[in-house]
């Protein structure tokens, strides 16, 4: 199962994942992320680390070592909400 994470800096930037099998995107407690590595992590304690080599592949600033805001989307649509740091809004 795919999973649509936006990750809002000045721009937001939306990607998409697969989760490991067997897991939902109600599974997901939290989220962090700095620069372009982040953790999904689950409420039985797991982790699902990934990279945004994507996104870059353009010149970044200071500003977008970490997101102000992440979102998980449901059909295009807010879900949840973690700041950057994976504290929940």
């Amino acid at each position: 199962m795919k999973v649509e994470i936006q990750s809002n800096y000045i721009v937001g930037i939306t990607s998409e994942y697969v989760l490991p099998e067997g897991k939902t995107p109600d599974d997901i407690k939290f989220i962090d992320k700095k620069w372009k590595s982040m953790g999904i992590h689950f409420h039985d304690g797991t982790c699902l680390e990934v990279v945004d080599e994507e996104i870059y592949n353009h010149r970044w600033t200071d500003e977008f070592k970490r997101p102000i805001q992440l979102q998980l989307l449901n059909d295009g649509y807010e879900d949840k909400m973690w700041d950057g740091y994976g504290i929940e809004e």
